[in-house]
Order: C-alpha cells, then structure tokens, then sequence
C-alpha cells in the first residue's frame, strides 16, 4: 500500500485528482503493476472489496482498477494501461519558482532551433495551446503552471502532437502541421503511439521546452 505524500503526490485541476506522481518512479526493468481504487467526481466507487462486488473471497482481497501494467505497451493483454500514462506534464528541473521570475519557449529542432515555425508570427508556445495571448510575449498562461512542484501542463493529452482541430483553435486557424511541420508531427506523434527503444527516443525528439530563470542580483 503506497502513502500519499510519502511514495506519492496527486496531481490536481482545482480539487479533482487527475492523477498521481510516484516521488520515486519505478525502475524500467522492475515488473511490477500499480493500481488504484477511488470514488469519481460523480460519486461512482472504482475498486473495492471482492464482497463489495457481491463474490465471496478472503475479507482482505481486493479489486482494484490496473494503471500500469509489469511491462506497458500500445498492444497486448494489458494496453488499456498505456494510454493512462500522462505524457503531457513535464517536470521543469526546478520548484517553488517565483512568479515572473523566468521565460519559457518551446523550440523546434530544425536547425538552428525556432521558437516559430519559419517565418510565422505564430509561436509553438501558442501552437501547443500553453498560451493563447495571441502573440509571443514570454509568457505562459498560468494555469498550464505549477509553480509550486516545477511542473508545465499542456491542454492536449498528445502534447507535441496535438489534435489539429485543437491547434485551428489556439491559433484562429492560421497554422496547421504541413511540409517539414508534419514530418516533425509525424514523429512526435510516436511518442504517444509507439514502444519506443533509445534510438527511437532521439528519432521522435522534435521539441525542445528552453526554461530560463532569472535569478536576483543580491
């Protein structure tokens, strides 16, 4: 049984769980399953006591709902686990990052990196939905942000690739991925599809997130 705050944190939007963080994450290599029981925001009860489902079993066994299988994969017995690992929160490297104190850019990996693709006024900041001011002003919109665990956020659960009738909305319909844009979509799109190998893993690396704090002279 893992303890809350102790083996992990909730990852929250205002007061409904949309997930969880293992503060020690589990070794690729270890075989071993998480689950979970839990109440949802409609008061329906996931999990439980084999005796809560009406079989008759040993007072201390469980049902609980699988989130992670020993070995996660697109495919197979257990796939449905593969699709609940949340592949659009990154950790920033940094916490308790005070407000104003930093730029945040995505950047492509066209050579040399862009923060826009070629010579649009649009950014990928706006593109991936992470700020809908309009225009490139350094600024994230604070909800994608936590300040407080260092943790970005983005709107869509494919977050390099984004579902494009999203992306027409983050930008009034005046980008969508095409040419060189959508070989890069091509492949970031692995990373939500594909059991990727290390070599793999540089291939579908597309985007870069630049955090840059200032720090105060003293």
């Amino acid at each position: 049984l893992l303890e809350p705050g102790v083996d992990y944190e909730y990852l929250q939007s205002d007061v409904v769980v949309t997930g969880f963080e293992l503060l020690v994450p589990v070794p690729a290599g270890a075989l071993k399953t998480l689950a979970v029981r839990y109440t949802r925001p409609d008061d329906v009860v996931i999990g439980g006591s084999y005796s809560s489902y009406g079989i008759t079993a040993a007072a201390d066994t469980l049902m609980l709902e699988m989130i992670k299988a020993p070995d996660p994969r697109p495919s197979g017995p257990y796939a449905t686990t593969w699709r609940l690992a949340m592949r659009n929160v990154y950790n920033l490297g940094v916490q308790n990052i005070p407000a104003g104190s930093f730029t945040l850019m995505i950047l492509d990996n066209i050579s040399p990196p862009f923060a826009r693709p070629g010579s649009s006024a649009l950014t990928y900041n706006l593109i991936f939905g992470i700020d809908s001011s309009g225009s490139w002003d350094g600024h994230v919109d604070a909800k994608w942000l936590d300040l407080v665990g260092g943790r970005l956020w983005f709107p869509d659960r494919h977050a390099f690739a984004p579902d494009p009738a999203n992306v027409a909305t983050w930008t009034g319909g005046e980008f969508e991925f095409t040419g060189p844009y959508q070989a890069q979509y091509d492949q970031a799109l692995r990373i939500y599809n594909d059991y990727l190998n290390p070599t793999d893993e540089n291939d579908v690396h597309q985007y870069t997130i630049m955090f840059t704090r200032t720090i105060p002279a003293d």
